[in-house]
């Protein structure tokens, strides 16, 4: 870190019109951070209407680098503009509650974690002790990942965001404060265009970059530095007119609320859809005259929740994250209300015993004294982080709960039947006989059809036939119908409808056989998963729209097929489990509040149930004429009852959703008649 910069003296920065008040404290703006962090904790627990308060987060981002910016324009104006002082200062706010949470996680998720669990929460581990977990998840967000119970440290991805920008901004903040306040204002606007710019143009192509990573949320921190600069160069007494103080409040919150109900997961974020919640906050930090709304925050409450935001935001996920392991991933609104109701006392407790006190100098006194746990507690974190995930999440403490336990497989031609990588174009491999004369049907999907490969292999094999496979996840295979993810993937999934259709008009294939996970474009799936489709009638990201999708490019799809003398087969998806095979076994040796299981088939799924997931979707497939659909369900769930995980001590499944290779043998009968068509059909054109 840098030594202290000399500046000019505090009587030549009075002269600036940049530098001329100092910002203090303000209650509203820690009423603010009370607001944003309600937001975020009632959207983790589900709570209706509040399904966009993710953009809690993004009051956050103006609110960080509105007081950061004030603390530096302070530092400046007095002379002691400093960056070592400066991280020392970011350092006592932020290591020791960090560390606090970061050592239990490894007390406690090393004892209800299994093996690959742990190995990936090691991976967290190591990447937030070094402030990269954004760029981590990002990396990491892959179809087949784990699921959110297994990501107890999803939500430092924020905090890193900040951390980087605090990085560079402070430093580009002392440089350039050297040569004076307008060039430093008007870098700080046009980096701040620069970013908004990246974001609109970067989200729809590359959601996750966008979502996750600093030069795309970057401008919403220089919106809250603006802001604070712009206050500073009006000068002392010289506050906001009443009247617009009120209205501005006004719309402000009123802008934030509004984004918190009508947007959801489904909204593409950041994206233009970020400058709603924004502009609330800067006009909340901007309006520095008693208001109506500045008076309710200002309250006591508002103040108290805002205080405790941090380690609440901290605490927060962390208990949501235990109680979707200990209810099998599918916790009630009680259950989640609870958790957060519980990380409430944990967070007071920790503002009041470990925050404060550091803070003020009661404890760890001394720079050199913070810098050093800072030191070991990065190092112990990144250190024990890697050997998780190196070791493979310590496999030697769940041996007796695993002992016979093999890893389930996909299927081993993955890489060169699946395609989730190519650009401008989507692979498809043959299968089956190569003794037959021709190509006879045609099999594309997502990752469910990836599951089932091996199932289709043999089948094909067996009656004499041959086809071609091609998959790409999340995309349902229906021409037309584009899912909302990356722009490559949405590509890749446009490129293999379309190229199905072309190769059964070039190769003259009257079979075609369609496999997806249907009730995840229709709506929010057991898991809480939702994959929106949108289609040129239907651009709109939201439940209602993408069955809409669903309904009129499925009968598109048939149509389209239909006119090249070609059927349409359909195989509905495989029951999906509630826990992976390795976290129900581990499961066996745990105690029921840490996640155990009370019976043996505890955390698998009914028939029932199934047939609830996937009926929107099955009434649609019932309506299309000409359409036959294969159900692969029974096999797995016998006499109509529990849907079954292990068969003779092997897993049928890979994770909850997908099969494994043994799974996709096990199921096989259940697709015998779809083959026999085939292969009738194939006699009948010569195949």
């Amino acid at each position: 870190m840098s030594e202290s910069v000399t500046t000019a003296s505090p009587a030549a920065l009075t002269r600036s019109s940049l530098w001329t008040d100092a910002t203090s404290y303000r209650a509203d703006v820690d009423g603010l951070r009370g607001v944003a962090i309600a937001l975020v904790c009632l959207f983790h627990a589900g709570t209706p209407p509040f399904t966009g308060g993710f953009v809690g987060v993004d009051v956050f981002f103006v609110i960080s680098g509105f007081v950061i910016t004030g603390v530096l324009l302070r530092d400046l104006r007095h002379g002691r503009l400093s960056l070592r002082g400066f991280f020392i200062r970011r350092i006592r706010r932020l290591a020791p509650a960090l560390t606090v949470l970061l050592l239990t996680c490894v007390v406690l998720f090393s004892v209800v974690y299994p093996p690959g669990y742990l190995r990936d929460f090691g991976a967290s581990l190591a990447s937030q002790s070094l402030f990269i977990s954004n760029i981590y998840f990002w990396r990491t967000a892959a179809y087949f990942g784990t699921p959110p119970e297994a990501k107890p440290l999803l939500h430092t991805w924020s905090l890193s965001v900040e951390e980087q920008f605090y990085l560079f901004y402070a430093t580009a903040f002392v440089a350039l404060s050297r040569i004076g306040p307008a060039t430093l204002r008007r870098t700080v606007a046009v980096t701040l265009c620069g970013s908004l710019l990246l974001s609109i143009l970067a989200t729809i192509p590359q959601a996750g970059a966008s979502f996750f990573l600093l030069p795309t949320r970057a401008w919403e921190l220089l919106a809250g530095a603006l802001a604070a600069m712009w206050l500073e160069s009006r000068g002392p007494g010289r506050a906001t007119h009443p009247l617009a103080a009120n209205v501005v409040a006004i719309c402000g919150l009123t802008a934030i609320l509004a984004a918190a109900v009508l947007y959801s997961t489904a909204t593409p974020f950041p994206y233009i859809y970020a400058g709603l919640p924004v502009a609330g906050a800067v006009a909340l930090v901007w309006t520095n005259q008693p208001s109506v709304v500045g008076s309710l925050l200002a309250s006591g409450p508002a103040v108290l929740l805002g205080k405790l935001s941090y380690s609440l935001y901290l605490w927060h996920w962390v208990c949501l994250a235990l109680v979707r392991w200990t209810s099998f991933g599918a916790p009630g609104p009680i259950e989640q209300a609870a958790a957060v109701l519980v990380a409430v006392p944990i967070a007071f407790a920790s503002w009041r015993f470990i925050e404060s006190p550091i803070r003020q100098k009661r404890v760890l006194r001394t720079d050199r004294a913070i810098v050093l746990f800072a030191i070991l507690a990065t190092s112990a974190g990144v250190l024990f982080g890697f050997l998780a995930w190196y070791s493979g999440g310590f496999p030697s403490r769940a041996r007796a709960a695993l002992a016979g336990f093999e890893l389930p497989r996909r299927s081993p031609r993955e890489h060169e039947c699946y395609d989730d990588s190519s650009r401008g174009t989507v692979r498809f491999c043959q299968i089956g006989s190569a003794e037959a004369k021709r190509v006879s049907f045609i099999a594309i999907g997502d990752s469910t059809a990836l599951s089932l490969l091996p199932a289709l292999e043999s089948l094909a094999s067996q009656h004499h036939v041959r086809g071609l496979f091609g998959g790409t996840s999340g995309c349902p295979p229906l021409l037309g119908a584009l899912p909302k993810r990356e722009f490559a993937s949405v590509e890749r999934c446009r490129l293999l409808n379309e190229r199905s259709l072309q190769l059964a008009k070039e190769l003259n294939i009257k079979q075609i056989i369609l496999m997806g996970r249907w009730n995840y474009y229709t709506g929010i799936g057991p898991d809480g998963n939702f994959q929106p489709i949108t289609s040129p009638a239907h651009p709109r990201a939201s439940i209602e729209a993408a069955r809409a999708v669903f309904a009129e490019q499925l009968h598109s799809t048939v149509q389209a097929y239909a006119l090249l003398g070609a059927s349409v087969n359909i195989i509905l998806p495989v029951p999906q489990q509630r826990t992976d095979p390795e976290g129900f076994l581990y499961r066996s040796t745990l105690p029921l509040l840490l996640g155990g299981r009370r019976s043996l088939v505890e955390g698998t799924l009914d028939l029932a149930q199934h047939r609830r997931d996937q009926r929107y979707a099955a009434e649609i497939f019932a309506r299309i004429p000409g359409v036959r659909t294969y159900d692969p369900a029974p096999p797995l769930c016998p006499d109509s009852g529990i849907c079954l995980m292990f068969v003779n001590g092997r897993s049928l499944y890979f994770d909850p959703t997908h099969l494994s290779v043994i799974g996709a043998a096990y199921i096989a009968p259940a697709l015998e008649p779809l083959f026999t068509r085939i292969e009738q059909s194939a006699a009948v054109d010569g195949g």
